[in-house]
Parts: C-alpha cells; sequence; structure tokens
C-alpha cells in the first residue's frame, strides 16, 4: 500500500531531517546515553561529572524509485558524522546500555534504542557512534 510508505518517509522526514518545512518540528537532535532502560526516553540517564548529551544531525535516504516496490519499503534517516562523548573521568566506571534520540530545543525522547553490546566506561573512555551508525527507519 503506498500510503503506509509515504506515511513512514514523512514521519522520518518530519521528525529527523529539515526536509519537511512545517513548524512547529524539531530542527535540533542530540543523543543521550543510558545506564539502564529508559522506559519513554527520560529514566536511567549518565548522571556522571563530565557527561553531556552530544548533537546529531540527520540526512534521509529513500529508495531510488527505480528499484522494485517492494525495495521502497520505508525510509531512513542516518547520523552524518560522528558522535563523541567526552571521556570518562577518574574512578567512573558505568555500563552504557541505551540512548536515545532526541529534540533538543524541546528536551524530548524521539526514540529509544537499546546496544546490541553495552558499552563500559571507566577513567578515559570514549564513547563514539561513527556516522551513519544512528539510524531511524519508519515502516
Amino acid at each position: 500500500m503506498a500510503a503506509p510508505i509515504y506515511g513512514s518517509r514523512e514521519y522520518v522526514k518530519y521528525f529527523f531531517t529539515a526536509d519537511i518545512d512545517a513548524k512547529p518540528r524539531p530542527i535540533l537532535w542530540e543523543i543521550a546515553l543510558h545506564t539502564a532502560d529508559p522506559v519513554k526516553g527520560d529514566s536511567n540517564e549518565v548522571a556522571e561529572t563530565g557527561y553531556a548529551r552530544q548533537e546529531v544531525t540527520f540526512v534521509s535516504y529513500d529508495a531510488p524509485a527505480d528499484v522494485p516496490p517492494i525495495d521502497q519499503r520505508y525510509c531512513e534517516a542516518h547520523s552524518v558524522a560522528d558522535v563523541v562523548f567526552p571521556a570518562g573521568e577518574a574512578g567512573q566506571d558505568y555500563l552504557v546500555t541505551h540512548y536515545t534520540i532526541r529534540d533538543k530545543t524541546n528536551n524530548s525522547a524521539l526514540a529509544v534504542a537499546k546496544l546490541v553490546v553495552p558499552i563500559p566506561v571507566k577513567e578515559g573512555s570514549v564513547i563514539t557512534f561513527p556516522a551513519n551508525y544512528i539510524k531511524v527507519r519508519g515502516v
């Protein structure tokens, strides 16, 4: 059905890119790290000294029009640059299990993701999500 595909594309573009000019809408995004399930996005955020949410920018991807409809099932937005968090400070020892994508302007969670492999943070540890790693996919 064309309507769900169209709706998926519009959802991803509306919330995670600047491709649609509709107001109010998120225009700045950031990533927050969590040490346990953030539930709806606001629980269990890292609270260690030196930790700070990091900005992220997305670009959308639509399947080319000349591919078969079965391959045009979703739209995706992915991060365009590395997202790098500050190094862990002396004495820190925690485990990052989830991250949230947040509307920076309104401080609201837009998406929650569980890491496949939790990331331990100790003194000097730096968490980096490479470009294209953070993805939001509509269905």
